[in-house]
């Protein structure tokens, strides 16, 4: 009976056993291994959240600045910067021949020094729209492929037709895409849209307007029966 007890009392209870499998051995063990979307969720390996969300590099921006000056919209932010120095120079010597008293020769160069700023601003947003139409196209050309009818309603302006080349660049069709345009007679000197030679207010036309400023897809053509 005494064996019996000494035996018992040194014999490990389970609740022992069971925290010794459980100690501080293997614990990290079970720790180290983190879930499968908690990088998804901004922590790393060693479960620490992380607060900044990574930067881009500077490699990245600058190429993403280079395409949008110079793929997407070259001609606009070019035309756009040529504006704003003109307009800025006409506008600081106005302002000196205002501070001189030369009223009506400051307010002479302040008229021409404005419209030259607006121009600027046009063609800033003219710039953005191409940008937004480089993207869609991107879409259309990624999800249909290559056809002329995509770059149909794009090709009357110079503008247009840069931004319908950078994004067939991007996918592989770009010289499909250049021989689609030079099929059509268009040439690298080609700057200005359609009938504006003939007709120079087509820069006022609410249609032309539209088409720049607000592009958008093609209307489908239906079939009138009857």
């Amino acid at each position: 009976m005494r064996r019996r007890g000494v035996h018992s009392s040194k014999a490990r209870s389970p609740q022992r056993v069971k925290e010794s499998k459980t100690g501080p051995e293997t614990a990290p063990r079970l720790c180290a291994r983190p879930l499968r979307g908690w990088r998804n969720l901004g922590y790393s390996r060693g479960m620490k959240p992380q607060t900044h969300a990574p930067q881009p590099p500077l490699r990245a921006l600058l190429r993403a600045a280079h395409k949008y000056l110079f793929l997407v919209a070259p001609l606009p932010h070019a035309t756009g910067s040529v504006s704003a120095l003109v307009g800025a120079g006409l506008a600081q010597h106005s302002l000196e021949l205002l501070t001189e008293g030369a009223l009506v020769a400051g307010v002479a160069l302040a008229l021409p020094a404005s419209g030259w700023l607006c121009l600027a601003l046009l063609c800033l947003a003219d710039g953005f729209c191409r940008y937004r139409e480089y993207q869609r196209l991107k879409g259309a050309l990624r999800r249909r492929g290559f056809h002329p009818r995509l770059l149909a309603p794009v090709s009357t302006s110079r503008c247009q037709r840069d931004a319908a080349l950078a994004a067939a660049r991007e996918l592989g069709h770009l010289t499909r895409a250049r021989a689609h345009f030079r099929a059509l007679g268009y040439r690298w000197w080609h700057l200005l849209p359609d009938g504006s030679v003939d007709n120079p207010l087509r820069f006022l036309d609410p249609a032309f307007l539209k088409t720049t400023f607000l592009p958008g897809k093609a209307p489908e053509r239906t079939n009138a029966s009857g």
